[in-house]
């Protein structure tokens, strides 16, 4: 695997430095460093991504999400976790996603619709 360095000589005058540069020390250039099997990679994930099932299970992903998540902060009235800690919050998450999870059973079930299916299922 190669890597391909990239380095300014001197970034003491230059005007961007501090957008681009978060070095702290202001006598130390910027470096960049890259992979030469990352564009390759980039490549095929390009391709894969791109093929006619990825693009529909890409735009049915992103409607379920947004609805998933519109649905606990407008009806649930979630704003923020109430604990601190990754073990607290991960809790949090359970306890939501469960009863997001018993409210659509349940839902399923008034309406009579325990059996079905929304969408075509596709077998691997």
């Amino acid at each position: 695997m190669t890597t391909a360095w990239y380095c300014c000589e001197d970034c003491t005058d230059c005007p961007y430095r501090g957008q681009y540069c978060q070095a702290k020390d202001p006598d130390q250039p910027k470096e960049l460093k890259l992979r030469k099997t990352f564009w390759e990679k980039r490549a095929g994930s390009q391709k894969n991504i791109e093929t006619e099932r990825r693009v529909h299970l890409r735009l049915c992903r992103s409607i379920q999400v947004e609805g998933a998540f519109g649905l606990l902060k407008n009806d649930f009235g979630f704003r923020r976790f109430l604990t601190r800690g990754k073990q607290n919050v991960r809790t949090e998450l359970f306890f939501l996603a469960l009863a997001f999870n018993l409210k659509k059973l349940y839902m399923k079930r008034e309406k009579g619709r325990l059996r079905t299916q929304l969408s075509v299922v596709m077998i691997a």
